[in-house]
């Protein structure tokens, strides 16, 4: 919908102002963090998308954590660059990671689009957005406002598989009469 619309719009500013548009649009979504609950976003390594119609057209995979939606346009914006690193150096085959930790790699990078990094102890580098890198989303990119007014509830997702493992159904055959659950 209207979020996922304004997420590639955002892509396309941000590609042009720092990647010189040389990004491949990626298909990007968004999706629960699950096992991931501590994650802002991710970005796909490999094409994991792949058209019906074309069959060699490939893309990779950017998402934006649904639960991180209500944490502003500026730290979205910044979680939709911190992936696009991800995405021109895994295109220019650099490895910006070890394990879980970013690397001088990741954060030479990083600073040269707008971002900010500091070196944390358990994650490598981490990001956050440089005063010019706000100062162009707000007055230069413009998003929306309101529109990531929507996120997912951790606490609505705890409940629901709560509720889903509890239900049960019975089906009595009308012929012999057996009941299964």
């Amino acid at each position: 919908g209207k979020a996922l619309d304004e997420l590639y719009r955002v892509f396309s500013e941000l590609n042009k102002k720092y990647y010189n548009n040389e990004l491949p649009i990626p298909m990007i979504t968004i999706q629960t963090a699950s096992k991931r609950k501590k994650e802002n976003g991710w970005f796909s390594l490999e094409k994991v998308w792949k058209s019906i119609s074309d069959t060699s057209e490939e893309r990779h995979e950017i998402n934006i954590c649904a639960e991180r939606l209500k944490d502003g346009n500026v730290e979205i914006a910044e979680t939709l660059n911190h992936e696009m690193v991800h995405f021109y150096n895994r295109l220019a085959e650099i490895k910006d990671y070890c394990g879980k930790r970013h690397n001088k790699k990741f954060k030479i990078q990083a600073e040269k689009v707008g971002l900010v990094c500091e070196k944390h102890e358990k994650f490598g580098f981490v990001s956050s957005p440089s005063s010019e890198f706000i100062t162009f989303i707000l007055h230069k990119v413009k998003i929306e406002p309101k529109i990531f007014d929507y996120f997912r509830s951790s606490e609505i997702v705890v409940t629901q598989r709560k509720e889903s493992i509890k239900r049960t159904f019975k089906y009595h055959c009308p012929v012999c009469g057996e009941e299964i659950k």
